[in-house]
Order: C-alpha cells, then structure tokens, then sequence
C-alpha cells in the first residue's frame, strides 16, 4: 500500500506537473498551425483542450493551498513561479 504524501510531496508534484501540462499544451498548440487533415487538427485541438483543463486545476489546488498557508517555505518561489 502506498504512503500518504505530505504535504511538500503533494506540492512539489503539483508544481512538476503544471510546468509538464504547460509545456505539453505550448508544443500541440504549436503543432496545430499547419495541420491541414481535419481529424488530425480535432484531435490536437483536444489534446489541448484538455490540459488546459487540467493545467487550470493543478493551478486552482495550489493556488488554494497558497491561500491555506499549505506551500513550505522551500518551494514558495516554485509556486509563485507557476502561477504566474
């Protein structure tokens, strides 16, 4: 059975990944200009559609745990960082 996460855990894997679903939503955007298939263009436009979704969430939690107090000292800059 996995080990609950503390809470730098969590934050740390929230900021890994919203710079990840960051990065990946900036590529498939980029990669949509000069796509001319429509089902191929969709699918891109999809992808896209949701990170941004998830990329919204990951910046809610920690905007949340911000507001909460929640974000160790050590990765107050990360977090700053990736609400920007």
């Amino acid at each position: 059975m996995d080990a609950p996460m503390t809470p730098r855990e969590a934050v740390a894997w929230l900021v890994e990944n919203t710079a990840a679903a960051r990065k990946t939503y900036c590529i498939i955007l980029r990669s949509t200009n000069g796509v001319h298939n429509p089902g191929t263009r969709g699918m891109l436009i999809c992808q896209a559609a949701e990170l941004a979704g998830r990329l919204h969430a990951y910046r809610e939690s920690l905007h949340h745990m911000m507001q909460a107090g929640m974000i160790p000292a050590d990765l107050l800059d990360d977090v700053k960082e990736v609400l920007k």
